[in-house]
């Protein structure tokens, strides 16, 4: 009986270690979404903003989740564009459909670095 119940316990931890393997911890990351610099017609003064999107809720693992985060990005670089457009009382070199376009760009590199980390554990 004390052969079994060693057994089994050692069995339950090795169960315990596989399956904290095979569920990583993710970390909430975040993605800077900004547009390049804008410049002002007159005057030749510059502005630029940047705000910060997060993946926290996300499983990126998953084409839904991924969709998700770019939809953030999308909302979020409307937002950043909104409030440079605001700073600079609408007197912009750049149209809002290229900031939005641009500042999304940007993002795209960070959003495929995380996504490739997300889906790396997904081997292990």
């Amino acid at each position: 009986m004390k052969h079994a119940l060693k057994r089994a316990s050692r069995l339950a931890l090795v169960a315990a270690a596989v399956t904290s393997l095979s569920l990583p911890a993710f970390a909430d990351e975040e993605i800077i979404v900004s547009p390049y610099q804008v410049h002002r017609e007159r005057g030749g003064e510059v502005y630029s903003l940047s705000a910060p999107v997060t993946t926290k809720g996300l499983n990126l693992r998953y084409d839904g989740d991924v969709a998700e985060l770019q939809d953030r990005v999308n909302y979020t670089a409307r937002q950043v564009c909104e409030s440079l457009e605001d700073a600079v009382r609408r007197d912009l070199a750049t149209s809002d459909r290229q900031c939005i376009r641009e500042a999304v760009n940007n993002a795209q590199p960070q959003v495929r670095a995380v996504v490739a980390r997300a889906r790396s554990y997904a081997s292990y």
